[in-house]
């Protein structure tokens, strides 16, 4: 911008001193003539800095453009400027007369013949330009064989393709092209103007390029125009003899110090580069100690997360150890079991053992990849919280049965509290208080190998409070923070015996935080541990708890056989529930079968006598879902009941939205399916 302003106040200044003293230099008839012909045509190519070029606000300068302003000023007419970007096609707009100026051209005979030229403006010499190098300047001969870049159809390209035939020239359209290729190696060197080569070396970041020699060839720049027209001749030899040598060199002398000046002996430069150091000196002074702060801060940060990542690390590569031995020993049982089935010369006795093997083993693999999936929902926050009428005495004491059989044979006694006045029903998500109380009850069995193992629950305001203490092996101190994490197994030799993944105690952390509730433990090593969950829950009102406890009545019919829909797509899977079925005692079943949801729907409709209906829910055409809620608008007091290997809290719910009056979980369970088809099979 400063450059710009600058450069117009010299030319500004030049024509306010011209106009002082000048008068008109044309004959009457040369300034009809330019009357009669308002619109002549300049031809402009604004490609050849610092002759003619685009300026930072986007207009056509140059020292060319000082001439036609200056010129302008002489001849007070203005030509209506034409702007080219390709050098060819200006010589065939003049060769057809399109044209009437062309600014900045070389005189050539060839061009005699269509243009007339007036004085040079400028004199130029040309030069080759190449990439860095040591050693002396080369000449045009030394450059024999290899290729040189010229614009195509300056009188430089006539020159050189005439005199040294021996160069592989390379025609471009304008020098920033022929830069270009200097720079990507496509030339070995570039000829054009002294000027325009540094130009583009200290002006446009060229500076691996210089000037290695001259060309023996003077360019002379005028202003041409239409041989036809020679008035118009007259007219600019006029103009131009009328610019005197001062106006001249103020007009060029302008330009050659603006543009082809090195930047670093540039006054702006200079400054601009002292204000730069001084702001970067006080903003690096100012902060500095804040970056200090910020460093040691972020430090302690990165050792945390380094300590954090070091041991997440063990962890998962201790999981990743024992995860094959979790799931193989199962996998073991169940296959070596099933094989030792087949074999005919197996007593009953051994039989019944081996069956008992596999379903045990079966049973342990569904945990291990139970607890797998669970824990990453947990971490992907996709468990939500199902409250429903729980009785708490009846739940406790129903885990109490089942780890008390655990105990039965070893050294340790199972016990039971329960302290003060406890509710009977409560409004609590039943399955993950359950699943919590589990997993504190397998951790106190699988640690405490002689004593006791105590479990109370108790009742304070709205807040439920359940205590597992043992007299097991107990916790060191500075491991209490760690034992809720991922994979944390404390006694090693004991989870080899005892299986499990490390997970227990994080599920549990997990859920009583679903809850709103919370886990603490106290423990002293080798004397035993308590861990204390506490949640909330809500209170049940009476007619909420008759309402749940009440049961359909319907009239009972003695029927001798009932039908039984199962829809399931998978051939192993209903071969399986098919015969559990048949030998259940006491029953007479007559079993359909639907292999997707479309045909359960259809099964429903042709057959009104179907008393139950076991359905899968991920089946093709239609899943159980869809098939549920058709045949439910149909026939809302059928049974439905879902079968399926979706096992979570939020599939059981969507199952029960869409109308399932129960749930059952893959791989099914002989003793849940018992009273699920003693409640809708008299």
């Amino acid at each position: 911008m400063l450059r710009s302003l600058l450069k117009r106040f010299f030319v500004v200044l030049s024509l306010i001193q011209l106009s002082c003293t000048n008068h008109d230099i044309l004959s009457e008839k040369e300034r009809n003539w330019l009357d009669e012909h308002p619109n002549l045509k300049a031809a402009v190519n604004p490609t050849y800095p610092p002759y003619q070029f685009i300026n930072e606000e986007n207009n056509v300068d140059g020292i060319f453009v000082g001439f036609v302003h200056l010129i302008e000023e002489k001849l007070d007419y203005e030509f209506d400027q034409v702007i080219y970007d390709d050098w060819s096609e200006v010589l065939k707009d003049a060769k057809e007369y399109k044209a009437d100026v062309i600014l900045e051209i070389q005189e050539t005979e060839d061009r005699k013949a269509f243009l007339n030229f007036t004085p040079p403006l400028v004199t130029h010499p040309h030069v080759l330009v190449s990439k860095q190098y040591q050693g002396k300047k080369r000449s045009l001969r030394s450059f024999y064989g290899q290729k040189v870049g010229v614009i195509k159809d300056y009188a430089l390209h006539e020159y050189l393709r005439t005199e040294h035939p021996n160069l592989a020239l390379v025609t471009v359209q304008n020098d920033a092209e022929g830069f270009e290729k200097l720079g990507n190696g496509e030339v070995d060197a570039y000829a054009c103007f002294q000027s325009v080569a540094n130009y583009f070396i200290n002006n446009k970041n060229y500076k691996n390029m210089v000037i290695v020699g001259e060309v023996n060839y003077i360019n002379a720049l005028g202003i041409a125009s239409r041989k036809d027209q020679q008035i118009l001749s007259r007219i600019l030899n006029k103009a131009v003899a009328n610019i005197s040598s001062q106006e001249k060199k103020d007009i060029y002398n302008n330009w050659s110090y603006t543009l082809v000046k090195p930047t670093y002996k540039q006054l702006k430069f200079w400054v601009t580069l002292a204000s730069l150091v001084i702001t970067l000196l006080i903003l690096t002074l100012a902060i500095n100690a804040y970056l200090k702060h910020r460093i040691d801060v972020r430090t302690a940060q990165l050792r945390f997360a380094k300590e954090k990542a070091e041991e997440s690390d063990r962890l998962k590569t201790a999981f990743i150890q024992n995860i094959s031995h979790e799931v193989r020993t199962p996998i073991n049982g169940i296959m070596g079991f099933s094989d030792l089935l087949n074999n005919a010369d197996l007593t009953e006795e051994e039989r019944s053992k081996y069956a008992r093997i596999v379903k045990n083993s079966g049973n342990q693999l569904v945990r291990v990849i139970d607890d797998i999936l669970e824990i990453s929902k947990l971490d992907t926050k996709q468990i939500k919280v199902h409250p429903e009428i729980t009785d708490i005495p009846a739940l406790m004491y129903e885990l109490y049965s089942i780890y008390e059989v655990k105990v039965r044979n070893t050294a340790v006694d199972l016990h039971l509290h329960e302290q003060g006045d406890v509710p009977n029903t409560v409004f609590i998500d039943k399955s993950k208080l359950r699943k919590i109380v589990s997993n504190l009850l397998d951790n106190a069995v699988n640690f405490t190998t002689k004593g006791s193992i105590d479990l109370s629950f108790s009742v304070t305001g709205k807040k439920l409070t359940v205590s597992v203490k043992d007299t097991g092996k107990g916790i060191p101190k500075k491991e209490l923070h760690s034992i809720f994490g991922r994979f944390k197994q404390l006694h090693q030799e004991t989870a080899m015996i005892s299986g499990g993944l490390g997970l227990g105690l994080s599920i549990a952390k997990e859920n009583a935080k679903l809850l709103g509730g919370n886990i603490s433990v106290s423990s002293a090593e080798g004397e035993g541990s308590e861990f204390i969950v506490t949640v909330p829950f809500g209170k049940v009102n009476t007619s909420e708890t008759s309402k749940s406890d009440a049961q359909p009545t319907e009239d009972v019919k003695s029927i001798k056989t009932h039908n039984v829909l199962i829809a399931e797509d998978g051939e192993v899977n209903y071969l399986y529930l098919k015969t559990v079925l048949e030998k259940m005692p006491n029953l007479s079943l007559n079993i359909q079968r639907a292999k997707n949801g479309q045909e359960a729907v259809d099964a429903c409709v042709a057959n009104p006598n179907i008393d139950l209906v076991l359905m899968d829910i991920k089946m093709p055409i239609m899943n159980g879902y869809e098939a549920t809620k058709r045949i439910r608008a149909m026939r809302p007091s059928l049974p439905i009941v879902a079968q399926t290997a979706y096992t979570t809290e939020e599939d059981k719910q969507k199952a029960k939205n869409a109308g399932c009056f129960d749930f059952l979980s893959k791989p099914i369970d002989t003793e849940e399916l018992k009273p699920i088809l003693s409640k809708y099979i008299s």
